[in-house]
């Protein structure tokens, strides 16, 4: 799955989820967040991050989701999120633990 953001403050953003564990977005109440910049292909430089979503079963956190994005902005992260619950609309997290990353704080 892909997206490309119309906003510049959005930038591109491609997203990827694993539909064989996609029901962990529905029945997961913690998930963990973080993004790797050094894994993250350059696309001619476009892409800033590789920002992965991880839901805990079973006491093991499994990669539910993997985003390639172009920016590291609130809107940015907003439009994922948003992306996110169009792709599962009862996606309604109790945790989500995250690094200190504040436009992802939203």
């Amino acid at each position: 799955m892909g997206k490309i953001g119309t906003d510049p403050e959005e930038g591109i953003t491609m997203l990827f989820v694993l539909p064989e564990i996609k029901n962990i977005l529905r029945t997961g109440s913690t998930f963990l967040m973080d993004s790797t910049f050094a894994a993250a292909p350059s696309f001619n430089r476009e892409c800033q991050q590789l920002y992965v979503i991880m839901g805990i079963t079973f006491n093991t956190g499994f990669p539910i989701a993997f985003a390639l994005m172009s920016r590291k902005t609130a809107r940015a992260y907003n439009a994922l999120f948003k992306w996110l619950l169009e792709i599962e609309p009862q996606w309604t997290p109790q945790t989500i633990i995250v690094d200190f990353e504040r436009a992802a704080m939203v």
